[in-house]
């Protein structure tokens, strides 16, 4: 978006957000103006993906098998990228093995957050998070 705006002066971007930093934004889009408007301030309860799984009981299916990643991760411009997902993955399973260790969530939850890919968004599990919070109005 940053590229096009010199070259598509009539084009304009609208964002909103409660968290952003405006001016560092704003800055970062050769200093673009910011409108503020004042609303109401809600609570923000953050969850983590372990609290969802605690929460929604959702069980995500069996990731996929590190021997069936697809051909071009094994070699060439692809491997780089698998590579660094699989660094990824394995700060993802030091993480587990630590809340495991630590007792802070139930074993099914450890078991659901071992089975996930964590490389793809789980829409199953976005839906199973609206059911809940429709359900218990939290």
């Amino acid at each position: 978006i940053k590229d096009i705006i010199p070259q598509r002066p009539d084009l304009k971007l609208i964002l909103m957000s409660a968290t952003i930093n405006a001016d560092l934004f704003s800055k970062y889009f050769y200093n673009a103006p910011i409108l503020s408007i004042p609303g109401r301030v809600f609570p923000v309860r953050e969850y983590y993906l372990e609290d969802i799984l605690q929460m929604t009981r959702y069980c995500p299916p069996q990731a996929r098998s590190r021997d069936q990643r697809p051909h071009w991760t094994r070699h060439g411009r692809g491997k780089q990228e698998y590579l660094e997902k699989e660094l990824r993955r394995s700060d993802f399973e030091l993480y587990v093995d630590t809340i495991e260790r630590e007792r802070r969530y139930p074993s099914n939850v450890i078991y659901s957050l071992r089975s996930m890919y964590i490389e793809e968004i789980d829409l199953e599990m976005a839906l199973s998070l609206l059911k809940y919070i429709c359900r218990t109005k939290e």
